[in-house]
């Protein structure tokens, strides 16, 4: 195989990040998600992954050279039959290799596949971070069992409309994950808590979260944000509301209304009226996080 890609993430992670990775197997890839250019390689050389869903992350990536595509490869993670997560690669006029997990601690992620010619070993590396543990840089690399002998490196860093537009709701998300499983420990207990902007409207979440974060780009949402809608859907149990009163809601469909705060506009919350739903979408950006 001439190219797969692979990263060790350098930075420490919390213990509630931790605590996630062993629930998520995909967790300690995640970060991935987003588009990756080749530091000394042509424009164009890149690699996509697309966020984690349904078990899976999907990702694709080209080289080029002298202005034309030499090289692709189709990619995924996903769990294996024997339950440990895969890497499987895809490239260019080759058969597809799976690279089972070996270890994964503290952000390491090693996939090996040692009867494969090469690579029989891919590993994934951060080596830049922003304040919110959002990867900014990384190492691919590729080798044998010992990267001793034959070795492939590149570097790559997240292309800026990624970093602009995905970096933020990946920074929303970790927030979310963190608080999640530093107060898994605590229900019936208030928590958590948000205003709007002017701190009319106050809520408090007294139940550890469920969903995870969710992004929303439709007309409506745009319309009302003037860019994505992010939010967390909440038991409408679990959710405290004080001075609702204060709030105003506009029915923006046949079945979903949309919460703001009357007095300085702050969008908080997406609620669906069909009958038996239970959740209320929150607005993370209302969130006093702690």
């Amino acid at each position: 195989m001439r190219k797969s890609i692979a990263v060790v993430v350098a930075f420490a992670l919390t213990a509630s990040n931790v605590a996630h990775a062993q629930d998520d197997p995909l967790a300690a890839v995640a970060w991935l998600a987003g588009c990756w250019a080749a530091e000394g390689r042509e424009a164009g050389s890149v690699e996509h992954w697309l966020a984690p869903a349904g078990g899976t992350m999907l990702g694709m990536s080209r080289m080029v050279r002298w202005g034309r595509t030499v090289q692709f490869e189709f990619m995924q993670f996903r769990i294996g039959g024997n339950g440990k997560l895969e890497f499987v690669a895809l490239p260019s006029g080759q058969k597809e290799t799976s690279f089972v997990l070996v270890s994964s601690s503290d952000g390491l992620a090693a996939f090996e596949a040692p009867a494969h010619d090469f690579p029989q070993k891919v590993t994934y590396q951060a080596l830049q971070v922003d304040a919110w543990s959002v990867a900014s840089r990384a190492r691919f690399q590729v080798g044998r069992g010992s990267l001793s002998s034959r070795t492939s490196v590149f570097h790559a860093r997240q292309m800026q409309f990624t970093t602009e537009v995905t970096a933020p709701i990946l920074r929303l998300s970790a927030i979310v994950r963190r608080h999640t499983k530093s107060t898994a420990n605590r229900k019936g207990l208030a928590h958590d808590h948000g205003t709007c902007l002017c701190g009319a409207v106050s809520l408090e979440i007294d139940e550890p979260l469920e969903k995870s974060p969710e992004a929303c780009h439709c007309s409506q949402c745009r319309k009302q944000t003037g860019n994505f809608f992010v939010g967390v859907n909440v038991r409408r149990s679990a959710l405290r509301v004080a001075q609702e009163e204060r709030l105003t809601w506009y029915q923006s469909s046949e079945k979903v209304l949309r919460g703001f705060c009357s007095t300085c506009g702050s969008v908080m919350f997406w609620k669906p009226t069909i009958p038996g739903y239970e959740w209320t979408g929150v607005a993370l950006g209302a969130w006093t996080h702690r």
